[in-house]
């Protein structure tokens, strides 16, 4: 299964950042850090370039999560992914998440964006509904559709 992540960073931990990285490179094909204009972004482009399928892309202004979103699906676009893992500077995956993600989602009918629980350790998939943001797991073609789209009317 061909992902992307997607994060979007505004002054993240370093320490913290670092676990965040490592646990998502490792689970995707690329990575894709949209920052927004961090007091401590050049620290953070930095870790990026540690990492051999990370990309790094400077807003210049604190955007707001959602053109963030919208500037890191349209960036991730041009890996041509089958699906988009947006997460933020925070969140840290464990062991195997993006690997168990298709068999669940295969299970479920007429799925475009489902949520992982991240918290608990329990690995569960949701439905996403609204509020899609951190831990969801959203199939390319349906990110470009509405959430790059959404711009262009």
């Amino acid at each position: 299964m061909g992902v992307v992540a997607v994060i979007v960073t505004h002054n993240p931990s370093l320490e913290r950042f670092k676990v965040v990285l490592g646990s998502v490179a490792k689970q995707t094909n690329h990575v894709v850090i949209i920052d927004n204009n961090s007091r401590n972004r050049d620290e953070v482009e930095d870790l990026c370039v540690g990492i051999e399928n990370c990309d790094f892309v400077k807003v210049g202004f604190n955007s707001g999560v959602a053109h963030a979103l919208r500037i890191g699906v349209g960036y991730a676009d041009k890996y041509r992914p089958e699906w988009l893992l947006f997460l933020d500077d925070d969140t840290v995956l464990m062991d195997g998440t993006v690997n168990k993600a298709p068999n669940l989602v295969g299970n479920l009918p007429r799925i475009g964006a489902v949520l992982l629980s991240l918290g608990n350790g329990n690995c569960r998939i949701y439905e996403a509904r609204y509020g899609i943001f951190s831990g969801t797991l959203i199939r390319a073609d349906v990110a470009v559709r509405f959430v790059v789209g959404m711009t262009s009317s």
